[in-house]
């Protein structure tokens, strides 16, 4: 995956005269006499503005970690980690990508541009490290998807010992895509959709392969991403709405979950490119269950008293309004607001852009928040750290703060009313 196949993330006052009981006015003057002919109207009442999150800005350059790959989410764990996955690269570390089982790396790399490319992904690691011919680098093992430890607060995160925060490469099934001597295309592709932290189990939902997925699924760790079992005979397959499932997170150790479910915002695709708005599906899962399939249920709606619907049949799912993204995107519950945040990226005009939206419950009414033009990436959200009416999220592989292959972190503040 290189950013020539996609472009981003996936290798790829109203001001006027304030007039109290005049506005536009005008000076008639008649002989020797000055008169001053009011002609104005009251200004109409703008009406209330209802909204709980009125806007929102990107208030860092964002943090870039040394490190090579997208698809950066995250889940709070019981120990107070964060633990993070990535696509398509290395992961953190200063290192360049070798496939597995290359005989005999060198050790102290130079690179000197990419033509010829003298390393896989070599655009994309000259877009993050120094290729001056000078600089040497060691080699690390490219994978599909891993994950890390990332270990303390958010804002003091730099990098981390690859051997001390790496917890497990080639997920879930512990086999490389990209093996020395093969076609990987040829071979089963991963990605992350998700990560949900709860009650002493890591939960991801990826789904295989990238882009337009043939089937998403759940693989489950019980000691904190070391180790993988894909849960089998996924539902969610060829023609499912829920291929790509991004689990909201609710606190550490989903802690500031009420009502004893599991949410998943569902899409069909990882990425449509160039860009097309996919429609946005919700399923929900008792908290205890999430590793079972039969116990998902799939949002058909809101009777005639507002209250949801739901379904065992995913074919019976219906939509959510006024929610379009063209990719994967990442949700939370916000404790500071006290809002569900979902942070996609819908396209307009023919153009996508990373864009903020809010709801009181995981079923909508969902409405924009903010737009934010030129940020064009695949985001994720951290639930760690956030402020009373911020938080902080990751990008990679785009534009704006996220344009450059690597995990950049960056910070969202929230105006309210």
């Amino acid at each position: 995956m290189t950013t020539t196949t996609h472009p981003i993330g996936m290798k790829t006052e109203w001001k006027g005269m304030y007039c109290l009981a005049w506005g536009r006015c005008k000076w008639l003057i008649a002989g020797l006499s000055i008169v001053l002919f009011s002609a104005c109207k009251k200004k109409t009442p703008s009406p209330p503005d209802d909204r709980a999150i009125i806007s929102a800005k990107i208030i860092t350059s964002g943090k870039k970690i040394p490190s090579l790959g997208d698809l950066w989410l995250s889940t709070w764990a019981s120990d107070d980690n964060l633990y993070v996955s990535w696509g398509d690269g290395v992961g953190p570390g200063t290192c360049y990508p070798i496939m597995a089982e290359t005989p005999d790396p060198d050790s102290a790399l130079t690179i000197s541009g990419c033509d010829p490319e003298p390393i896989i992904f070599c655009e994309d690691f000259c877009g993050v490290f120094s290729c001056d011919g000078v600089t040497p680098y060691a080699p690390c093992v490219l994978t599909q998807a891993g994950v890390f430890r990332l270990e303390g607060p958010v804002d003091q995160f730099s990098g981390c010992d690859r051997e001390q925060c790496i917890r497990s490469i080639h997920i879930p099934s512990g086999i490389p895509q990209f093996k020395y001597g093969t076609d990987p295309t040829t071979r089963r592709g991963d990605k992350p959709s998700s990560l949900l932290f709860y009650n002493g189990t890591l939960y991801w939902h990826g789904h295989q392969l990238m882009a337009s997925p043939h089937y998403g699924y759940i693989a489950y760790s019980t000691d904190y991403g070391k180790t993988w079992t894909e849960v089998p005979n996924s539902p969610w397959t060829e023609e499912s709405n829920f291929r790509v499932l991004m689990l909201i997170n609710m606190g550490k150790n989903y802690a500031l979950n009420t009502d004893g479910f599991v949410y998943g915002l569902g899409i069909h695709g990882e990425l449509m490119w160039p860009p097309a708005n996919q429609q946005v599906y919700l399923a929900r899962v008792p908290k205890d269950s999430i590793a079972h399939y039969n116990a998902y249920r799939y949002f058909t709606g809101l009777d005639a008293d507002s209250v949801p619907q739901w379904s065992k049949e995913q074919t019976d799912a219906a939509p959510l309004p006024n929610l379009t993204t063209v990719g994967l995107g990442a949700a939370m519950y916000h404790p500071g607001v006290k809002k569900y945040l979902f942070l996609a990226l819908p396209e307009q005009n023919g153009e996508a852009a990373l864009t903020l939206f809010y709801a009181d419950k995981p079923w909508g009414p969902w409405r924009v928040v903010q737009r934010f033009d030129g940020e064009v990436y695949i985001p994720g959200v951290i639930t760690k750290d956030t402020g009373p009416k911020s938080f902080y999220f990751t990008a990679a592989g785009g534009g704006g703060v996220g344009n450059t292959y690597q995990l950049t972190i960056a910070k969202i503040e929230m105006e309210l009313p």
